[in-house]
């Protein structure tokens, strides 16, 4: 069982296999609030926000999270509360940089790394440093600096043509 208490950048980048990668999951006890209440209700919490995301969204939160404890830290940032331009800044260097693997990011990868800062700070009841004017004109800046064309919105198929498609299929479908 984890327990929710403070953080520091070293306990999110370390990520507990039951708690999301952005809860604080160090074993010491609870502080604040959390301490006043019975630990097996701490705990149960704890549970329940780790299961409010699936094992694949918080294995990919945690990777976008490191890198931006790395990112911020290799610059003698603030990791929490994280600064609208220092996450915008992060975006272009997102863009810019390829993966370890040595393949150029997609806007969908970038979307996913704000979308693990926004959630730290969500948990944290911090205000979302992703919504901030600048982050999401960097994000609509790497949209079309990594060639995502904006999706014509698709038509529904008109009852006409939905009878024709259902006429054509075999008597076993």
């Amino acid at each position: 069982m984890t327990a929710l208490s403070s953080i520091s950048p070293a306990d999110a980048v370390q990520p507990d296999a039951q708690a999301l990668a952005v809860v604080p999951t160090t074993r010491e006890p609870p502080t604040g609030v959390l301490a006043l209440l019975p630990r097996d209700e701490v705990e149960a919490l704890a549970d329940l926000v780790a299961a409010s995301k699936a094992p694949r969204t918080r294995r990919t939160y945690a990777a976008a999270w490191h890198g931006w404890v790395a990112y911020a830290q290799a610059r003698g940032l603030a990791v929490l509360p994280a600064d609208p331009v220092v996450v915008a800044t992060w975006v272009a260097y997102l863009v810019a940089t390829p993966t370890p693997h040595g393949r150029k990011r997609t806007a969908s990868a970038i979307g996913v790394a704000l979308a693990a800062v926004a959630c730290a700070h969500a948990l944290r009841g911090l205000p979302n440093p992703t919504r901030h004017p600048i982050v999401q004109q960097a994000r609509q800046g790497a949209r079309r600096t990594l060639h995502v064309a904006a999706r014509a919105p698709r038509r529904a198929l008109a009852t006409a043509e939905l009878r024709r498609i259902c006429e054509a299929l075999p008597d076993t479908v």
